[in-house]
């Protein structure tokens, strides 16, 4: 038979395990999105592709269509470097340096390669 102590120990292990998953799940740290996504081997096709799933063109004009609610996309690698670009989508409050309407999305380092180079593509093309 358990105590009372070594089973109140297993359920804070159990609270502490099912907070750590929750947290995980809700707002992963960018090691965490590094382990869990399957590596980037065709950037500028999955950049299309998470363009088009993160809803970029909903406010930015990326490869000539989209909306202007945001600025428009069209020459952004010539106008800033990458890391400017990697910090705009890894913490765009930050790079804005403030509060700002562009959420912050939850991308590995690959992925937010894969954008970039994306974006490059797009840029040498037009």
């Amino acid at each position: 038979m358990m105590k009372s102590g070594a089973r109140a120990g297993l359920v804070g292990v159990a609270v502490a395990l099912a907070a750590l998953a929750v947290w995980l799940a809700a707002a992963p740290p960018v090691w965490w999105l590094n382990l869990t996504r399957p590596p980037v081997t065709n950037p500028v096709a999955v950049g299309r592709a998470l363009v088009a799933e993160q809803g970029c063109r909903d406010c930015h004009r990326v490869g000539g269509q989209g909306a202007l609610v945001a600025s428009n996309l069209a020459g952004v690698t010539a106008r800033l470097d990458d890391a400017v670009l990697r910090l705009w989508l890894r913490s765009p409050r930050r790079a804005a340096g403030g509060p700002i309407a562009m959420p912050a999305f939850r991308l590995s380092d690959g992925e937010i390669v894969a954008i970039i180079e994306y974006l490059k593509a797009l840029d040498t093309s037009e």
